[in-house]
C-alpha cells in the first residue's frame, strides 16, 4: 500500500483509538467532543505506557507564565496581518486564518490556498505556520498538522528568539508519520487492552518563568518579522504553484465524457 493510503487508514484507526480512550479517561471538551489533540499529543510524546496513563488521567497542563502567552499572541497577530497584507498585494487567491482549528491540530497562522478555478473538486495547498516564543520544537505537533489535513503540504517552525524560520516538507515526512502513527495505535491499544502498568517515572508538573534575557531575545527576533512574513508568502506561492500544476495534468471532466 503507498503511503497516502496507509497513512489514511493509519489516521482512521488514530481517531478510533483517541476516541475510546477519551471514553475511558472522560476526555472531553466543554461541548462533549473527544481532545484528539490532547490525546494524540501524549501518545506521541511518550514512549512509556505508564506515563501515558499518568498524562490522560491527570490532563492538568504545565504552568506557564502569562509572559510567554502575551508574546506568542503578540507574535502571532502581527505575522497573521502582516501574511494577510502581503497576499492581498500580491493579489493572491487566499485567505490567511489567525488560530485555525482542527481535529488533531490548531495552527497559529494557517495560510489557506485555492485552486483559482482550475479544478473546484480539489482541495487547495495549505501552509502552516507554528510560531515559538521559546527554542523548543515538537515533532509531536507537527505528525497532528500533517494528519490534520491532508492539503497541507508545509509547517513552518518560526523560533522567535532564534530569529530562525524552519520548514517541514510533507513529502519528506511522510515516512516518519508512518512510523509515528504506528507508534500511536500500538501504545493506545496496549493501554486499552490493560497493558500499561504503573512506572516511577517523575510526573511533576513544569512552572516555566520567563527571565529578562528571555524577554529581550524575544525582542529582539520580533524584529525579523517582515522577513520571516516575506518567507512564508514566497513559500505559499511555491504550493500554490504546485498545487495548479499537478492540478493542469489532471483530466478535466468534460474530457472523462469525451
Amino acid at each position: 500500500m503507498e503511503h497516502s493510503g496507509f497513512i489514511a487508514y493509519l489516521k482512521t484507526c488514530v481517531g478510533d483509538a483517541c476516541d475510546r480512550l477519551a471514553a475511558k479517561f472522560d476526555l472531553y471538551d466543554g461541548r462533549g467532543r473527544p481532545r484528539r489533540v490532547f490525546i494524540l499529543d501524549t501518545l506521541l510524546r511518550y514512549n512509556c505506557l505508564g506515563c501515558i496513563v499518568k498524562a490522560l488521567a491527570n490532563s492538568v497542563g504545565d504552568w506557564v507564565d502569562a509572559v510567554y502567552m502575551e508574546n506568542h499572541r503578540l507574535a502571532v497577530g502581527l505575522l497573521h496581518d502582516r501574511v494577510r497584507a502581503g497576499l492581498e498585494a500580491l493579489g493572491a487567491s487566499a485567505i490567511s486564518e489567525e488560530e485555525a482549528g482542527g481535529s488533531y491540530a490548531r495552527a497559529d497562522v494557517c495560510v489557506k490556498l485555492g485552486g483559482n478555478g482550475v479544478s473546484l473538486s480539489l482541495d487547495g495547498a495549505r501552509v502552516v505556520v507554528e510560531v515559538k516564543t521559546g527554542v523548543g520544537l515538537s515533532y509531536a505537533q507537527l505528525f497532528r498538522y500533517f494528519l490534520d489535513a491532508s492539503e497541507t503540504v508545509y509547517v513552518a517552525v518560526w523560533r522567535v528568539p532564534l530569529k530562525q524560520l524552519i520548514i517541514f516538507d510533507k513529502k519528506r515526512m511522510k515516512g516518519l508519520l508512518w512510523l509515528a502513527l504506528e507508534a500511536a495505535c500500538r501504545k493506545a491499544n496496549a493501554i486499552l487492552a490493560g497493558k500499561a502498568h504503573a512506572c516511577t517515572h517523575n510526573f511533576g508538573l513544569k512552572h516555566a518563568v520567563a527571565s529578562q534575557q528571555e524577554i529581550d531575545n524575544f525582542l529582539d527576533g520580533i524584529r525579523y518579522l517582515p522577513a520571516v512574513a516575506e518567507a512564508i508568502i514566497n513559500l505559499a506561492v511555491e504550493a500554490l504553484n504546485t498545487q495548479q500544476a499537478q492540478d493542469a495534468k489532471k483530466p478535466k471532466l468534460e474530457d472523462i465524457k469525451t
